[in-house]
């Protein structure tokens, strides 16, 4: 009996889903996010409730642990984000092109920085502690470049598709039932492509007060950074597991 339920739980298609979603890089990413803008905000919250001093920093700990993690998973990531910008100067909007090329040399400056950060808090002592300083201050810069040439590409993308959207259902009834079906499916795949684009333009929002907050433009409190950073990675996640699944 016990071996039974032990089948049922390991071969669960959920259990088989996670592993699948977990096998791939950007899974297990969005992954230990999560669990890291968690910890974060309950640190915050263990503080401010007045727990146990040990269990603050059990909090405090697994956030640190988990960002040096992610930071070592990422050190070849840039090359990934400059192939992107290659291929985003083919895109047949100049404007979305040209976003798409600051959005992926953002990120990809971000993460070549705070990869110097990572190198020196491993007691790698490349730099001294002031360029260092202002390495991670550097990194959240383009982290914010990049996050808000994302922001302009949804409002960008969101605003053509409204243009779009709105022209076909003007045009009334079309001759044929034919032309009529593909009215039809055009306007489903550009609901579809509404809602896909406004779901990242969402996201892009939770994340982008991560950097801005590090770079003294927003006053917020660890709890509020920890909630916006685990809305986007759960958002992320979320993304990822349609990707990998396809459903």
């Amino acid at each position: 009996m016990a071996s039974l339920v032990t089948n049922q739980i390991i071969l669960h298609p959920y259990v088989t889903d996670s592993l699948e979603v977990a096998s791939t890089t950007v899974g297990r990413d969005k992954a230990y996010r999560s669990v890291q803008y968690a910890a974060r905000f309950l640190a915050w919250y263990y503080a401010r409730q007045g727990f146990s001093k040990e269990s603050v920093a059990q909090m405090s700990a697994i956030k640190s642990a988990l960002g040096q993690t992610r930071k070592v998973m990422r050190l070849g990531k840039p090359m990934e984000h400059f192939q992107a910008a290659v291929k985003a100067v083919a895109l047949g909007d100049p404007i979305l092109s040209l976003l798409a090329i600051t959005r992926q040399l953002g990120y990809a400056s971000y993460l070549i920085n705070d990869a110097l950060g990572w190198a020196h808090s491993a007691k790698i002592k490349i730099f001294s502690k002031e360029r260092i300083s202002q390495i991670n201050t550097n990194a959240a810069r383009f982290w914010a470049l990049g996050i808000f040439s994302s922001i302009l590409s949804g409002l960008y993308k969101l605003r053509n598709i409204q243009v779009r959207s709105s022209k076909i259902k003007k045009s009334g009834t079309l001759s044929t039932p034919e032309k009529e079906a593909d009215k039809k499916v055009e306007i489903k795949n550009l609901t579809a492509q509404y809602y896909s684009t406004r779901y990242q333009f969402i996201q892009d929002l939770f994340d982008f007060v991560l950097p801005m907050s590090s770079l003294g433009y927003f006053n917020l409190n660890e709890g509020v950074l920890g909630l916006a950073g685990l809305a986007s990675s759960l958002m992320g996640l979320q993304t990822q597991k349609k990707k990998v699944l396809g459903k």
